[in-house]
């Protein structure tokens, strides 16, 4: 780890403590001699620095000197032995209920994302989160996190997209702290690789082992309440039927799960969280409805297809994430203290988006292979009034059922995430809800990809969703007034539209102090942007049908060089029925733009059906242009409907001049040099 000079030192200290150096106090509140002394032992290592300034900064000024003399800092220590005094320091200071979700942080292997909702579900089956008067639970374990990250113990990772905190970190200097620690006080074991137990085996109430490479030692489990297990393969890992007390039970990533029974899962009346992820598991045990106390049952990526009936019995059931093999069962909506619900309705593998390494192939999963109908499946999901996240795919097959869907939604009142993929035919569904319809003000995310709105619903704006990071939104037309609605929306951090028919070729984006926090743009048609305009936009994705612009003779110039925090442009030409020079023209006047970028953004420039590019005779160009005209300006039935038409006329005309062809070539005398042609 680099070392930090004296002059940075100072800086990160007071900024933590302070908010920065000018901010300190003056010298009469505070004593400067043991600023420097502990900066001083802090030896220009960042984490030291951070650490120690964010127990610093929950302390009065006053306190620091005694804080200081607690550590036990020795003249003869070393660099490392300070460090090491350092983060044990800023474990046994944090507050009691702090401390122990801090040290359950141990469990998880060096390096690894530890994603929020997950976090809190675990800390809830362990009992770690306290009731406080008028917050959920959730909540309440939401707010442990938030502190362990403002006192620097842990590192927070944040969404790109959404700017929300999807998860943290720990140091792995902090993790081998806090696991010695645990181990010390019999709180935790954590094993890795070719590490054996070195404790009272009757002591141990938490194992977690990891990326094992010889068989356990400890056999003796039938007092351990929470059992780990991450990338091991199961031969080396204790029976699940010599466990009696389990409370938690995570296995991740095993190998060997076809000698390794699960059934016995079902005998563990006390479980609280079930975690299989990527890990192959071909089916449930029929009783797991035994477990009324379960909370968490994750199930992703384990190629289980059938869902248990006795499943619907477990009524404290609070996050549920099911394989994308899973069929969604015609009891769904019977679970109505879910949280959070991952489940596909189906499955298309080319659009499936792989966030993490999977164990199973990503297969397609048809609407017709559910219990559940898709009318009924939306119709269900508005029972589950609790969930704040869902997460799905599902293809609507008319518009009764699209508005029984957006009804589903608005039923969701404590909705925070609304992810549905796209389907695996889109169906264009025209829905205009009633005047007075809205989703529950504090959503964050909304990604309906499987809508496509006859415009931007009057619904989407700063009033109804103030908390709005994320919007993925398809719709048949945009207008001007649409974009300054959108512009309004404070948290507004990702925007994806998705425009089917536009006749407007580029709408502009003013300086008018609109879109100020967003960061990604994605379209499939381009904007004009002013000065001033987007002024944090880092990322934009859009497109450019050539012939458009050199038929309504606009210009390719969109002002991208008026993008002042611009870093990256992703730029999709379609080169249909435009001749060579027209899309060297339009991409050279986007390179212009780029070059003349203060920033130099990254450019990634993609040419659509370059074979279908000219020169082209006149006529050919003009039915094209025709055909165009006519898909922009109907809806999807329409335009299969109008396409077919010309097909057949297309047809007619062609078999016509090819009889004439061949009554002309008759007419020519043998040998003529017309013939062939």
């Amino acid at each position: 780890m680099e070392e930090l000079s004296n002059e940075n030192s100072r800086k990160l200290f007071f900024r933590i403590t302070f908010g920065g150096e000018e901010k300190r106090p003056n010298s009469d509140k505070l004593d400067n001699d043991i600023c420097d002394t502990i900066i001083q032992k802090c030896r220009g290592v960042p984490l030291a620095i951070v650490t120690i300034a964010g127990v610093l900064a929950t302390k009065s000024t006053s306190e620091w000197s005694n804080l200081y003399n607690s550590i036990g800092f020795s003249p003869d220590d070393g660099d490392v032995e300070n460090m090491k005094k350092i983060l044990s320091f800023s474990c046994y200071d944090l507050p009691s209920h702090l401390r122990t979700c801090f040290l359950y942080l141990c469990v998880f292997p060096e390096e690894y994302f530890i994603e929020k909702n997950n976090l809190i579900f675990r800390w809830m089956a362990e009992g770690f989160i306290h009731e406080e008067n008028g917050k959920e639970f959730f909540d309440v374990g939401g707010s442990y996190l938030d502190e362990l990250i403002n006192r620097n113990v842990v590192i927070p990772i944040v969404g790109k997209e959404s700017g929300l905190l999807q998860g943290c970190r720990v140091h792995d200097m902090l993790l081998r702290v806090i696991r010695q620690i645990s181990v010390e006080e019999d709180f935790i074991v954590a094993l890795e690789r070719e590490q054996r137990l070195s404790i009272a085996q009757e002591n141990v109430r938490r194992l977690a082992l990891q990326l094992l490479m010889v068989e356990t030692n400890y056999k003796d489990v039938g007092r351990v309440r929470s059992f780990y297990v991450t990338i091991c393969g199961t031969e080396l890992i204790p029976s699940l039927s010599r466990f009696n007390a389990l409370r938690v039970l995570v296995l991740e990533f095993c190998i060997g799960m076809d000698d390794y029974s699960i059934e016995h899962i079902a005998q563990l009346l006390h479980l609280r969280y079930i975690g299989l992820s990527h890990t192959a598991v071909s089916k449930l045990p029929k009783q797991i409805g035994r477990l009324k106390f379960l909370q968490t049952l994750l199930l992703d990526d384990t190629g289980i297809k059938i869902l248990p009936a006795s499943v619907r019995s477990l009524k404290q059931l609070m996050c549920l994430h099911v394989d994308l093999k899973t069929r969604v069962p015609d009891w769904i909506g019977e679970m109505t203290s879910l949280v959070e619900l991952e489940m596909y309705h189906e499955v298309v593998p080319h659009l499936f988006s792989r966030e993490a390494p999977r164990v199973h192939v990503v297969e397609m999963h048809h609407a017709a292979d559910n219990q559940c109908s898709t009318r009924e499946f939306v119709k269900q999901l508005g029972n589950l009034t609790n969930l704040r996240v869902l997460k799905t795919r599902i293809t609507l097959e008319d518009k009764g059922q699209g508005k029984v869907f957006l009804e589903s939604l608005r039923n969701l009142h404590n909705i925070q995430d609304i992810s549905i993929g796209l389907p695996t035919a889109f169906i264009e569904v025209d829905v205009i809800p009633e005047l007075g319809f809205a989703l529950s003000s504090s959503l964050r995310i909304l990604e309906l990809l499987n809508l496509q709105f006859s415009k931007l619903p009057e619904w989407i704006n700063c009033e109804r969703l103030p908390n709005l990071c994320q919007l993925k939104v398809s719709v048949s037309n945009v207008e001007e007034k649409d974009l300054g609605n959108l512009a309004t929306l404070p948290q507004l951090r990702e925007l994806t539209l998705a425009i089917i028919r536009y006749h407007r070729l580029k709408l502009t984006i003013c300086g008018c102090g609109g879109f100020q926090n967003l960061r990604l743009l994605h379209l499939t048609v381009p904007l004009q942007f002013v000065q001033g305009a987007m002024p944090r936009l880092e990322e934009i994705t859009f497109g450019i049908t050539v012939f458009e612009f050199k038929d309504a003779n606009i210009s390719f110039d969109l002002g991208l060089e008026n993008l002042a925090s611009l870093q990256s442009v992703t730029v999709g030409i379609h080169c249909t029925d435009a001749c060579s020079a027209e899309v060297d023209e339009a991409e050279d006047a986007i390179r212009r733009a780029i070059d003349i970028h203060p920033n130099h953004p990254k450019l990634l420039v993609k040419r659509d059906d370059e074979d279908k590019m000219g020169p082209v005779d006149a006529g050919s160009r003009e039915f094209s242009r025709a055909m165009y005209k006519i898909l922009q300006d109907s809806t999807l039935s329409e335009q299969i409907k109008k396409l077919n038409e010309q097909i057949d006329v297309l047809n007619k005309c062609n078999s016509s001049l090819y009889s004439q062809a061949q009554e002309m070539a008759q007419l020519l005398p043998e040998g003529h040099p017309n013939t062939a042609k």
